[in-house]
């Protein structure tokens, strides 16, 4: 996914738990250069959808969903076509 915007991107085989690792994620993107730290990727793909349906409930036509809890840092819900054109933006500067 994140290759045909352009970015290198690599599946991360470890996961949490295995090989002493302490750090899970499905996809290493290294949006800025290879010398630099990779972003890190959680992926979760259900058939029916089943989990997300609140979420697409909240973000409506909105580009960004942010979801708050209390005395913790704010998370970001977006569409993979809001993404897109963010990380254009971002990358055209």
């Amino acid at each position: 996914m994140f290759r045909l915007l352009g970015f290198d991107a690599n599946r991360v085989d470890e996961k949490a738990g295995q090989l002493g690792k302490t750090v899970s994620a499905d996809v290493d993107v290294f949006i800025e250069t290879r010398d630099k730290p990779p972003w890190k990727v959680e992926v979760k793909a259900r058939a029916n959808g089943e989990g997300f349906k609140k979420l697409e409930e909240w973000l409506g036509d909105n580009e960004f969903l942010v979801l708050r809890k209390d005395r913790s840092d704010p998370m970001v819900c977006m569409s993979w076509k809001t993404l897109k054109r963010l990380l254009w933006f971002v990358n055209k500067k």
